[in-house]
C-alpha cells in the first residue's frame, strides 16, 4: 500500500513540475543574467481561443558590443551583436579632458575606427544607439612601432 502511495505522489509531482519550464538567458561570459518562467498552454486552451497569439515574452536578443584590439596602435574594430534591423547610432571618441575628437554615425554591426592620427594616450569611446542603449570604453592608444 505504501509503495502505491509513494508511486502516486511521485507521478503527481512529476506532472506538476512538467507543467512549468524555465528560460535562462546568459551573457557573453556565460553568466546567467535572467531566469523566466515560460507559460505553457494546453491544447484545449488553444482550441477555445482560435485568435490567441502564442508568442508571449518574445524579446530580441540582448544587445552587446565589443571593441578590439585594445590597446591599439590606431585602428579599432567595433562589433555590435544583435543590432536591431534599421537602427543606427552615434559613435564618439573623447580625450580624457572631454574634447570630442571624432563623431560619426553608424548603421552596421561592424565599424572601423581610425585613431592613428591621435597621439599615444587614453581616450573614451562612447557608443549610443537610437533605441537608447549606450556603452563606453576606455581606449589605450600606444605608440606605433613601425
Amino acid at each position: 500500500m505504501k509503495l502505491i502511495l509513494v508511486a502516486c505522489v511521485m507521478v503527481l509531482c512529476s506532472l506538476l513540475t512538467s507543467a512549468q519550464s524555465w528560460i535562462f538567458t546568459y551573457d557573453n561570459a556565460g553568466n546567467r543574467v535572467r531566469r523566466e518562467l515560460a507559460e505553457q498552454k494546453s491544447m484545449t486552451e488553444f482550441q477555445q481561443d482560435s485568435t490567441a497569439v502564442v508568442v508571449q515574452n518574445e524579446q530580441q536578443a540582448e544587445i552587446s558590443a565589443s571593441l578590439f584590439p585594445n590597446p591599439t596602435a590606431g585602428h579599432l574594430e567595433l562589433e555590435i551583436q544583435h543590432l536591431p534591423a534599421g537602427s543606427g547610432g552615434q559613435l564618439q571618441v573623447f580625450s580624457l579632458q572631454g574634447t570630442e575628437l571624432l563623431s560619426t554615425g553608424i548603421s552596421t554591426a561592424l565599424s572601423q575606427i581610425d585613431l592613428s592620427q591621435q597621439p599615444a594616450g587614453h581616450y573614451i569611446l562612447r557608443l549610443s544607439l537610437s533605441n537608447g542603449w549606450q556603452k563606453e570604453w576606455r581606449i589605450v592608444k600606444i605608440v606605433n612601432s613601425e
